[in-house]
């Protein structure tokens, strides 16, 4: 997040983003959304730490010709709350996203629900189909990670993350540097082609780190990332029996490939990994790419369990 980004050039924004659909949880919190598409299945995305909906932009396009596509921002992130009492644990974002998903499978009866999640966001869908299991909820019937965080023990955070989880020192960093270059510096690390980090990609990152609230659901939400809750979570992943799809980039600096061949060993229900040629942010670098596979994986529909050890498929270039 530092370094010579913060030197860079900094053209002009577009307008900043306006809320677009509001779900209202308990407590005065809430979530804003975006729903496009008509088709005869859904999709429900969740984006990762510090991002927004907008980090679906660029696919959404792509899936919402044949699905409908919600994208949200979760609690203290975009244009939805930033409540100060919100802990931004892993238990609360996932019954935010549960209340959503009854929401969404109330909205759309018949219909097939697939939660998608990104990085972090990847920790909140598994997560979240955890604790569906312990409700009794059969509300998604599918899943897909994007280069997602399952087994926080392993992870070895970046120094420019390792940064934010010390109180003082975090909000010094996020008060001093500017928005835009903090934004476009995470991004670029994201990127294997940084030079596909977008002006605008740049901005409507930027434009949510210092709202009111901002800096304070950065903070707590990295601190997250190896609490014991977490840790115990990925204990339960074996538990998720429906049909997943691993995606991962296969150059991801943050999250290695050894989060993927984990995830495919212990959910019983993976389809084999797929690497993509990519960093962090696959749905973000190659969009269209990543679409595909996507695409591809929902058309398939139940199949049986796998229990081998993952069988990798390059897709890219």
């Amino acid at each position: 997040m530092l370094g010579a980004a913060i030197g860079h050039l900094q053209a002009a924004c577009p307008p900043e983003r306006i809320p677009e659909n509001t779900f209202p949880l308990p407590q005065g919190v809430y979530i804003n959304y975006r729903l496009t598409g008509n088709g005869d299945s859904v999709i429900v995305a969740l984006h990762g730490f510090g991002g927004s909906l907008n980090t679906w932009d660029g696919i959404e396009p792509f899936l919402s010709a044949d699905h409908r596509f919600y994208a949200i921002d979760l609690p203290g992130f975009g244009l939805s709350a930033h409540p100060r009492h919100f802990g931004y644990t892993l238990k609360e974002q996932s019954e935010a996203v549960a209340a959503f998903l009854q929401f969404v499978h109330d909205e759309n009866p018949g219909r097939k629900i697939t939660l998608m999640g990104h990085s972090f966001g990847g920790s909140i869908a598994i997560a979240t189909a955890v604790l569906l299991l312990d409700r009794r909820k059969d509300l998604v019937d599918s899943l897909i990670l994007i280069d997602a965080l399952g087994f926080p023990q392993i992870v070895h955070l970046p120094l420019q993350l390792n940064i934010l989880r010390v109180p003082v020192l975090s909000h010094l960093v996020l008060h001093l540097v500017p928005a835009r270059s903090l934004a476009r510096s995470a991004l670029e690390s994201g990127m294997y082609r940084r030079e596909r980090v977008t002006n605008e990609q740049v901005c409507r990152f930027a434009q949510f780190i210092n709202v009111p609230g901002g800096h304070d659901s950065l903070v707590r939400t990295i601190q997250q990332i190896r609490t014991p809750e977490a840790v115990e979570l990925s204990a339960r992943i074996p538990e998720i029996g429906i049909a997943t799809l691993i995606v991962w980039g296969s150059h991801d600096s943050l999250l290695s490939p050894d989060q993927a061949e984990l995830l495919h060993r212990a959910l019983p229900a993976a389809r084999p990994v797929v690497f993509i040629e990519t960093g962090h942010l696959a749905h973000q670098e190659l969009p269209e790419d990543t679409a595909k596979l996507i695409q591809e994986f929902l058309a398939q529909g139940p199949k049986q369990t796998f229990h081998e050890v993952p069988k990798v498929v390059r897709f890219g270039s």
